[in-house]
């Protein structure tokens, strides 16, 4: 894992995502298991989303392969009385780094998704 998340737009840094991404705050449940086998649900939020997957942080310590379901609220501001759009996802965490806050940058790819 590396101790810290390079921040995707940096000067110079060049982007290599082929999908168009959606940057949050986005208020997202997670569902999984831990690297130490306990189960666990988790309100965070996620930095970003696209078509093929999202990155989020979290306390929970994660590592690549594992599987997660989340559902996320596709809402930048407090709920105003309109539901906001949700999507669930199912997913594999393709890379899980140690941030400086303690907290681990999460990046899961979707396996299958649904709007709510």
């Amino acid at each position: 894992m590396s101790q810290e998340r390079e921040d995707i737009h940096s000067p110079g840094r060049q982007e290599r995502r082929q999908s168009i991404r959606l940057s949050g705050p986005f208020p997202v449940l997670v569902r999984g298991v831990e690297t130490g086998g306990q189960q666990f649900t988790s309100e965070t939020v996620l930095d970003n989303i696209s078509a093929g997957g999202l990155y989020l942080r979290t306390t929970q310590r994660l590592a690549p392969g594992m599987k997660l379901f989340a559902v996320v609220h596709l809402v930048t501001s407090p709920p105003s009385g309109t539901p906001a759009p949700r999507v669930a996802v199912r997913g594999v965490v393709l890379r899980a780094e140690m941030l400086r806050d303690g907290r681990y940058g999460v990046g899961m790819q979707f396996t299958r998704h649904r709007f709510l």
